[in-house]
């Protein structure tokens, strides 16, 4: 016999099943709070979190994806004054929309045919990352608190770090030019980096600010253009 709380909670559980799947789809299983705190915009392995901690309010304002860590560090908050406060995922989470609403994370995942598979098929996708990751760095550096600067800065050299080996894989098959154009572009990145850090200080005025700014269009002017060179030759 089906009783009508049983309907009810199967029409409730259909209804959950959407707006998981619409979460997952609007974040591209991008966790907000890697993106807000460490400018990290690759894919992660996660789960869907209630921000005000009640499973059963299901709207969409009230879900974020978040990573295994984050959603862990967020649920087990023991601190109001130090734990991870709901309007801070909220943001973090309405910048990452908007990002990927951009258009941005695009080209990040490449969909291949099955019969067909491109031995470089890891170099741009990791190539495209690190370039949102460290253009996003350049253009918030100025604005964000110099303690969170230094989180973001160690994130960004460990995942250079990881290129390094990955690049190294292909080198042999790579041709000399095109090997040449990558390993430019990832000198380039680094570079941006390095200056913003150098030009950004604890005492910001007007000149700091203008240094920072002309590095934030330089980056996207001088890089852009080569990411799509890239893209063509990898793809």
């Amino acid at each position: 016999m089906v009783t009508g709380i049983s309907i009810m909670a199967k029409a409730q559980r259909k209804k959950n099943l959407k707006t998981d799947e619409y979460i997952l789809k609007k974040s591209k299983r991008r966790c907000c709070l890697c993106f807000g705190l460490n400018c990290d915009s690759m894919r992660k392995r996660g789960q869907i979190a209630h921000l005000d901690r009640d499973p059963s309010n299901c709207r969409t304002d009230n879900l974020a994806f978040l990573c295994l860590d984050h959603h862990d560090e967020y649920d087990s908050g023991t601190s109001q004054s130090k734990s991870i406060q709901i309007s801070e995922v909220k943001a973090y989470r309405d910048e990452l929309y908007q990002y990927i609403k951009s258009g941005k994370l695009r080209d990040s995942e490449i969909h291949e045919k099955p019969e067909k598979i491109n031995e470089y098929n890891k170099i741009f996708p990791y190539l495209r990352c690190l370039y949102n990751d460290i253009g996003l760095f350049v253009k918030q550096y100025y604005d964000s608190e110099n303690s969170r600067n230094s989180e973001i800065s160690k994130v960004l050299h460990e995942r250079t770090k990881e290129f390094v080996p990955l690049l190294a894989k292909y080198e042999l098959s790579l041709s000399k030019k095109l090997y040449a154009e990558i390993t430019t572009f990832f000198d380039l990145l680094l570079d941006y980096k390095n200056r913003v850090e150098g030009a950004v200080s604890i005492n910001r005025d007007e000149m700091v600010y203008k240094r920072w700014l002309a590095i934030n269009t330089e980056f996207y002017e001088k890089s852009a253009p080569m990411l799509e060179r890239l893209k063509t030759a990898l793809q």
